[in-house]
Parts: C-alpha cells; sequence; structure tokens
C-alpha cells in the first residue's frame, strides 16, 4: 500500500472516529437533560422533595467531564484530519491533495462561532441545572443536616469544576483553531 493510500485511509479512520465521538457527545447530553428533567419533576411534585435535586450536581459533573473529553478529542481528530493528513498529502510527488471540509475556508469561517454557542449551550444545560438545584436546598449550606450539607458542599464543588471543565475544553479548541489561523498566514 504506497504512503498516499495508507494516508487516505488514516483519515478515514479518524473521520469516522470523530463523527462516532459527536454522536455519543450529543447522546450523552441528551441522556442528562432527560435525567435533569426526571429529577426535577419529582423534585416539585406534590410532595415537595427538593433533596433529590442535590443529585444533579454530580450528575453534571460527570457529564461535563465526558463532553470535555469528547470536545477534545473531536478537536484533535479534525486537526490531525485537515493539518497532518492534507499537509502529507500536498507534499506527496503528484500531489494527492483533494479540499477537506476540516480546512475549508467555510468551516474556519464558522468555527469560533460555533465553539462560542456550543460552550454556551453546555453550560446552560449542564450547569444551570446544578445550580438551580443548589439554591433550591440553600438551607443546607450551613450544615443544618449534616448529610446534606456535606452533598450540597460537595455538590456545589462539583458544580464549579463542571464550569472548568467545560471552560478548558472551549480554551482548548479555540486555542487549535487560533494555532490553525497562524499556520494558515506563515505557511
Amino acid at each position: 500500500m504506497s504512503a498516499g493510500e495508507t494516508a487516505r485511509k488514516n483519515y478515514e479512520s479518524a473521520r469516522n472516529e470523530l463523527v462516532q465521538r459527536i454522536q455519543l457527545r450529543e447522546q450523552i447530553l441528551l441522556f442528562f437533560v432527560g435525567g435533569v428533567a426526571t429529577i426535577y419533576s419529582v423534585a416539585l411534585s406534590a410532595e415537595n422533595k427538593l433533596e433529590i435535586l442535590l443529585a444533579i450536581p454530580y450528575l453534571s459533573f460527570g457529564t461535563a467531564v465526558i463532553l470535555s473529553q469528547h470536545n477534545s478529542v473531536i478537536g484533535a481528530l479534525g486537526h490531525f484530519c485537515a493539518h497532518e493528513i492534507g499537509q502529507f498529502l500536498k507534499k506527496l510527488e503528484p500531489s494527492e491533495y483533494a479540499p477537506l471540509w476540516e480546512s475549508s475556508a467555510s468551516l474556519h469561517r464558522y468555527s469560533s462561532k460555533a465553539l462560542g454557542l456550543r460552550t454556551l449551550a453546555h453550560i446552560v444545560l449542564i450547569v444551570t441545572p446544578a445550580a438551580l438545584g443548589l439554591l433550591m436546598n440553600w438551607r443546607y449550606v450551613q450544615f443544618s443536616d449534616m448529610a446534606n450539607g456535606v452533598i450540597w458542599w460537595i455538590g456545589a464543588m462539583g458544580t464549579v469544576l463542571s464550569l472548568w471543565f467545560l471552560m478548558s475544553a472551549h480554551w482548548w479548541r479555540r486555542k487549535l483553531y487560533r494555532e490553525v489561523e497562524w499556520q494558515d498566514i506563515a505557511g
């Protein structure tokens, strides 16, 4: 198998993984939103069991970690496809390069906006329900009930960490996009 064929197979494999990770990321988010809606329905029912909302920060933290990991790998796979495989194919004699979506001007113009919108949506869908659950159980902040007080404070830390993980993935992807912009200008 030639180097060009190997590169194309590697591109196809990376692209398939990228698409699969996008699908998994969206399924995780959908499952999370469904779980949060169910927990809020139970908590706000006639029995008014607001303590169950203290589970949401823990779910938010786990979801934020998983989504951040998927977002980071999706960015790395896109960069690999566009800039490592793409550059390799350009250098072959004769060149076997064809335009790639990952390095297209169309995607490049939209990528910053898409990144910002995705991060905002993740914060609204993941951090906001956790913060509201904590606010609705504010009475436990001073350990009026020791067990729920500990759960509240650990949940509060998890909520802050959820925001941190989501923002870290955002900043990493933004840095990756800026490196590409610089390479395009310099190259």
